[in-house]
């Protein structure tokens, strides 16, 4: 999982709760990729879970590159996709 400080108090997020692998950072959104639900953004208000279904190589995340206009995903599994701002 993962939690947030802010302003000296700490909050646990409740909709993350699987085992975190790989984290980056694009601009104002955190993606957070996981042991076996994928990726995970927040915008600084809410989560937004991205899946196989959304075109992931993998349920399980290896690693996670943040670049200006993209992200690149790596899922454990092999292969790579890349995710860009629309």
């Amino acid at each position: 999982g993962v939690a947030q400080l802010e302003d000296g108090v700490l909050t646990v997020s409740r909709e993350l709760t699987a085992p975190i692998t790989a984290l980056a950072v694009q601009g104002d959104v955190l993606w957070a990729g996981t042991a076996d639900q994928g990726v995970y953004t927040f915008d600084g208000a809410s989560w937004t879970q991205i899946t196989t279904v959304d075109a992931l190589p993998a349920e399980a995340i290896a690693a996670l590159l943040a670049q200006t206009d993209r992200v690149w995903i790596g899922g454990q599994t092999g292969g790579a996709v890349e995710f860009r701002e629309p």
